[in-house]
């Protein structure tokens, strides 16, 4: 998972880099074709490959400096929105004062205006539409590894929330194994209790397991002990 975590992070970044070119592009285009800029839309110069490279290095700076990409944050649509909106604001104030020194012309408040709605929007936008393609039934358990947890207990739902909240780590659990008659038929963080520690080979072979995740307390270690060995 933490691989996966960082591969997935480097991609987030990437694809906000991205977006925020294009951010820059539409604002770029909306102050001159749309009728509210200063001046006449013929005599404002276009932004240049100078100006895009800057903002790429500004934004790749302030959002990673934000820790946008924690893993407990990844896809968590609103803590990314009260990281990602202070964040970009920072950048804003930097990108002014990168401007100034390099002596950007042609330049008015509305681009900035512009800039800094349509790229919160497509950002937050994007994360969404992630975050939605994840969850699905189908998008979620194509290419996953089935998931069995041993133990229900609250060890064992951390672990289970945990890839809940994180449907792009690759890994669906497909329910617990717990030994406590009274979890028997019921659900835990959502998920079925569908067997004991001792039922694991059937278990396996009936859910198709891929992966085993022994979530028992540390003082039952002499029963993880005989699950492994």
């Amino acid at each position: 998972m933490r691989n996966r975590t960082r591969l997935f992070g480097q991609f987030l970044a990437v694809a906000d880099i991205c977006l925020t070119m294009l951010a820059l592009f539409l604002a770029d285009l909306a102050r001159h074709l749309l009728p509210y800029g200063a001046g006449d839309a013929e005599t404002l110069a276009w932004l240049t490959v100078r100006e895009y490279v800057i903002v790429a290095i500004i934004w790749a700076f302030f959002l990673r400096f934000a820790h946008l990409y924690d893993h407990r944050r990844l896809l968590r649509i609103g803590d990314e929105i009260r990281v990602l909106v202070p964040a970009v604001l920072v950048a804003m104030v930097a990108l002014f004062a990168a401007f100034f020194v390099v002596k950007v012309e042609f330049l008015s408040r509305l681009l900035f205006l512009y800039f800094v709605f349509i790229d919160v929007l497509l950002i937050i936008n994007f994360r969404w539409l992630l975050n939605r393609a994840f969850r699905s039934s189908r998008m979620s358990s194509r290419g996953s590894s089935r998931v069995l947890i041993v133990g229900a207990g609250p060890v064992g739902e951390h672990v289970a929330q945990m890839i809940r909240d994180r449907p792009w780590s690759g890994f669906e659990v497909i329910g617990f194994a717990d030994d406590d008659p009274a979890k028997r038929e019921h659900q835990v963080e959502g998920f079925d209790v569908i067997g004991t520690s001792g039922d694991l080979s059937g278990l396996i072979e009936r859910y198709a397991v891929d992966e085993v995740l022994i979530a028992l307390p540390m003082h039952a270690h002499e029963r993880m002990q005989e699950i492994v060995f």
